[in-house]
């Protein structure tokens, strides 16, 4: 569902509607940063409330970095073959060709982890796990929402004040095939548009 301007009334009846003794989860879009949760009371764990434009940049993302994933795992493989004392002789080779590389490359081999020795195994390792911070609220719903997105939807709602046709161009394709979809607006030029 994707609605702005109603206070989160829609996805509160919309939650009801569905009922509490079902797996079904409601992922509520909206257009700013923090949702309208003011009516929301209860089955907050089963509503994902997500921005819209940070839900779709964080799933195409995803997407996008499956395919080069896939194609440089052959490449990690050989260099991690490689001694150490090639990869650092490499690193300076294509510092000194490239410059925008060469900071990079400087910095990573000059970092202050590495020991006076010139043994830079671990700060060149890229299986080396460096903590990540903990992930914000939005950032885990972002995640269940596009977990939810890879398997499409089963109805679409859209109840918004601006114009429409952007919103359903980018959610159409994430509904399963003949499912209903409702789109509401004050203006009815604006769904004659569409």
């Amino acid at each position: 569902m994707y609605e702005s301007g109603t206070s989160g009334l829609l996805p509160t009846s919309f939650l009801n509607s569905i009922g509490a003794n079902t797996e079904a989860t409601l992922v509520h879009m909206h257009p700013g940063n923090v949702p309208q949760k003011q009516a929301m009371k209860e089955q907050l764990t089963r509503c994902i409330s997500v921005n819209l434009y940070s839900v779709l940049r964080e799933y195409y993302q995803e997407k996008d970095q499956q395919v080069p994933e896939a194609a440089t795992e052959p490449s990690t493989s050989i260099e991690e073959r490689e001694p150490s004392s090639k990869k650092q002789k490499l690193s300076e080779d294509d510092a000194t060709t490239s410059g925008a590389t060469s900071s990079t490359v400087t910095t990573t081999a000059a970092s202050p982890n590495s020991d006076s020795t010139g043994d830079y195994s671990e700060t060149n390792n890229p299986s080396a796990k460096v903590p990540a911070a903990p992930a914000q609220k939005w950032q885990i719903e972002n995640r269940r929402a596009c977990e939810l997105m890879r398997v499409n939807f089963d109805a679409l709602v859209i109840a918004a004040k601006e114009h429409l046709s952007n919103i359903v161009q980018a959610l159409l394709h994430f509904v399963k095939p003949s499912r209903p979809i409702v789109l509401y607006s004050l203006s009815k030029e604006l769904l004659m548009d569409l």
